[in-house]
């Protein structure tokens, strides 16, 4: 559902601590303490 949302027009924000959820994202940023420690795009 939040992929065709998304495909759809709408951003989505998913906080989260599972790998195997966050592959499903199209970026992921890795964050500790309030500062963003990695940033990275899935290739499309």
């Amino acid at each position: 559902m939040l992929q065709t949302l998304n495909a759809a027009g709408s951003t989505i924000v998913m906080v989260t601590h599972s790998a195997a959820h966050a592959d499903y994202a199209g970026r992921i940023v890795n964050m500790l303490d309030g500062r963003i420690l990695q940033e990275r795009r899935r290739a499309a």
